[in-house]
């Protein structure tokens, strides 16, 4: 077993000094309803690894997220027609505690690309794979970043 409580190592998951878990501040979050369909996909996401035993009754906190979704074209044909397209996912993201006041504010971008076929379907299934791909990491990222805070918050 290596020992590591002389370099400053904290577990992210593990209980504080104040004997609080991140787990269960993080189980104490709840997440506000995020406009259109990537933001609801984001939001399942959301709740799956923030509070998997379900949304907590007595809520201490409250995440809102904003998405815009940006793309361009990456490459064009001779006869000026895309064949892939590149789109990023900006999702700016605000904590907040039970009394409305700002905990936490900040943005996280992840973007891809995908091939535009001459099969709709084939183009279709590809944006969307692709966008689901980034709005899970996205909530990888988020969690992440919310988990940090909470362990940071009591030292």
């Amino acid at each position: 077993m290596i020992v590591l409580s002389g370099c400053g190592f904290q577990p992210l998951y593990g209980t504080r000094d104040d004997g609080t878990r991140v787990a269960d501040e993080l189980a104490a979050v709840r997440v506000a309803l995020i406009a259109d369909r990537s933001g609801q996909i984001l939001r399942n996401y959301l709740l799956d690894g923030l509070t998997p035993q379900g949304q907590p009754s007595a809520p201490r906190y409250v995440l809102s997220v904003q998405l815009e979704e940006p793309s361009r074209e990456l490459t064009l044909r001779r006869d000026d027609t895309p064949t892939r397209i590149g789109f990023a996912i900006v999702a700016r993201y605000q904590l907040r505690d039970g009394a409305g006041r700002l905990l936490l504010n900040s943005a996280t971008v992840f973007d891809s690309d995908y091939e535009i076929t001459n099969s709709e379907f084939a183009t279709l299934s590809s944006r969307l794979d692709a966008r689901d791909r980034l709005l899970q990491q996205m909530s990888e990222e988020i969690r992440l970043h919310l988990a940090a805070y909470f362990r940071d918050r009591s030292a």
